[in-house]
């Protein structure tokens, strides 16, 4: 069954700069909600529901060194049914005018829904991080080249409480990644890239296939432009192939994958974002 659910939800937003050369910013969404009552039945009998999202961020630069984080939480939010936590960084260290040393980052953690209007789904729980230390050589304004490490982990469970997981698997994905990015014009760009490392697989209910290791080679294009864009990969994991091509927009992604292994429960989780 589903509950009808009206929100108001207004922006609030400060954003300054405290010494020369740093910014902050902070958003603030605060959601004020009434469930609609003649849909269905309301747990304890209380229509309302009150919740929060919030964005803080900072950029800044000293020297040869320049930084941006974010972290983004949309786990109370009333707006979208499975709330989030997101937080982002980029760090830079300038050599010369043609190449730098970055470090970035991405760590993701989604939560069960809080909403009462999906009461037949049990509770989801994922964990998304990948950390990356690159060597960026630009060799004129159209082409650059990048390398470096990259390790990658997922990890996804289902469960009826907190204390009851039905399943509960992790991969953890690491090795030696290269692209090479050539700019066609001021909107298109084509990203060709290649990754070298492992794939461990880890089973956190039923251990019979913890420390699996599994070779983990892939090749893919990128071609983007600022709206939309196309990817394709091709995927080799333990000598089993994948084929993905991948549409994204600004708003969403659509995937297709050309055959499915064995460990199609776990593959879904391996391919690298680039």
């Amino acid at each position: 069954s589903t509950l009808g659910l009206r929100s108001i939800s207004p922006q609030l937003s400060l954003s300054f700069s405290p010494i020369k050369n740093q910014s902050l910013s902070l958003s603030i969404l605060p959601s004020f909600a009434n469930y609609d009552t003649t849909l269905g039945n309301i747990p304890n009998q209380d229509p309302s529901i009150n919740g929060a999202s919030y964005r803080i961020s900072y950029a800044g630069s000293y020297k040869n060194i320049t930084a941006r984080v974010s972290n983004v939480n949309t786990k109370n939010s009333l707006l979208i049914a499975n709330g989030m936590t997101t937080t982002s960084s980029d760090v830079r260290y300038k050599i010369n005018n043609m190449s730098n040393v970055s470090y970035t980052s991405f760590i993701s953690k989604q939560s069960p829904s809080k909403l009462f209007s999906i009461l037949n789904q049990s509770g989801q729980f994922a964990n998304w991080n990948n950390h990356r230390l690159m060597y960026n050589n630009r060799v004129n304004k159209k082409v650059m080249f990048s390398c470096g490490p990259n390790i990658q982990t997922t990890t996804r469970q289902e469960f009826i409480n907190q204390n009851a997981p039905i399943a509960s698997f992790s991969n953890q994905t690491f090795g030696l990644v290269g692209t090479m990015n050539y700019r066609i014009n001021k909107l298109e760009t084509v990203t060709p890239n290649l990754f070298f490392g492992s794939t461990r697989f880890y089973d956190n209910v039923v251990n019979s296939t913890n420390n699996n290791l599994a070779s983990n080679i892939s090749f893919g294009i990128n071609y983007r432009r600022p709206f939309w864009g196309i990817n394709f990969r091709y995927i080799s994991l333990n000598h089993k192939k994948n084929i993905y091509v991948g549409i994204h927009t600004f708003t969403s992604n659509f995937f297709l994958r050309f055959y499915r292994p064995r460990q199609q429960k776990h593959l879904h989780s391996v391919n690298l974002i680039f």
